[in-house]
């Protein structure tokens, strides 16, 4: 049995890749799979037993998880009790997400639990949340160093999934005994074809956040714009802020969706770029990146986290790899514009 809890993600990237993951394990000895989390419509539902844990609610998420890592107090793990008498009969337990109190999640399921072998993936081994306050910023470095220690004490138990092991290099993760590698599935298809239009079309497609480089990325086009010796035609697709005032610097025509995208909206969008762009000025791995494998589509993408296995995992000539600056990024793109044809 595989038991793992889903905080409050319905969609979007977390979700498909929790899919993904989800079917590997079902192809594998595991028998019965209970999922702790939101109804992801998941195939072979007769295996699959679905049990919510919802941070979002839950009042006042964010001050318990704050004050049990603090104190590391059992007593403010209540949010996860009905999912640990559950886990209790379970053979192995697969966490994929890392949620704000997985800390507290994983040691009181280790404590609490006969559980065979725990996995849990981290996605982050460097946070990035820039928005975040500096006490929130403190407690997740605090919630590394606990689930390290957790590692320490329960070496035959805790193992750590990242997508790839350059993720952990030069981190507080380097050399931990613990640490599994699963490469990050490729999404399926689901868009064939798309009307052909007139210009290249570069694209910025997902959740806006500082450290993924839009505003970088939109600055080095209106930087290296006049050097394009073709149309083209700047694609952003996602939730979030950046700097509008840059698009007015750009000559070429912009299109953007800055709203909740669905599912299919991403396929379609990856479908209708002929190159992805992953500007990030930090990273670990990009779930949008393999969605671009998917598609076959060139990516261009900052040298940060493990990117570059996008680009080497690339089978399209046109992919690249650049620093993350404008300038570097600026010279990939014209780069690219000038000598792609569709």
């Amino acid at each position: 049995m595989v038991s793992y809890p889903q905080v409050g993600v319905l969609s979007a990237g977390m979700a498909e890749y929790t899919k993904l993951a989800t079917q590997e394990l079902m192809r594998s000895e595991v028998g019965k799979i209970t999922l702790v989390g939101d109804d992801l419509k998941l195939d072979h539902e007769e295996r699959i037993e679905p049990i919510t844990i919802e941070q979002y609610k839950i009042r006042h998420w964010t001050i318990i998880m704050s004050l049990a890592i603090l104190f590391r107090g059992y007593f403010f793990a209540f949010p996860f009790r009905p999912f640990l008498k559950l886990a209790r009969t379970s053979d192995c337990v697969y966490v994929p997400h890392s949620f704000f109190g997985a800390s507290v999640f994983l040691k009181h399921l280790l404590k609490k639990t006969e559980a065979a072998k725990v996995v849990w993936t981290l996605h982050d081994p460097v946070r990035h949340e820039e928005r975040k306050s500096r006490l929130f910023l403190f407690l997740k470095r605090l919630e590394y160093k606990q689930i390290l220690q957790l590692c320490a004490r329960y070496k035959n138990r805790l193992f750590i999934h990242v997508h790839s092991e350059r993720l952990i290099d030069n981190t507080q993760w380097e050399g931990l005994e613990n640490m599994v590698c699963w490469q990050h599935p490729l999404p399926e298809r689901i868009v064939s074809e798309t009307p052909p239009e007139e210009e290249i079309v570069i694209g910025f497609v997902g959740r806006i956040e500082p450290y993924k480089g839009l505003d970088m990325m939109l600055n080095a086009i209106a930087d290296f714009q006049s050097s394009f010796k073709k149309k083209v035609k700047i694609l952003v697709m996602g939730k979030g802020h950046f700097n509008n005032d840059t698009l007015d610097l750009i000559h070429h025509p912009c299109e953007v969706h800055n709203r909740f995208l669905e599912k299919e909206e991403f396929h379609e969008g990856i479908a209708r770029m002929d190159c992805v762009v992953l500007p990030y000025l930090t990273a670990t791995q990009s779930g949008i990146g393999f969605l671009a494998l998917t598609y076959e589509k060139p990516v261009i993408a900052t040298n940060v986290g493990a990117l570059s296995e996008i680009v080497e995992l690339s089978e399209n000539p046109f992919s690249s790899l650049c620093l993350p600056t404008e300038e570097s990024l600026g010279q990939a793109l014209v780069k690219f514009v000038n000598h792609f044809s569709k």
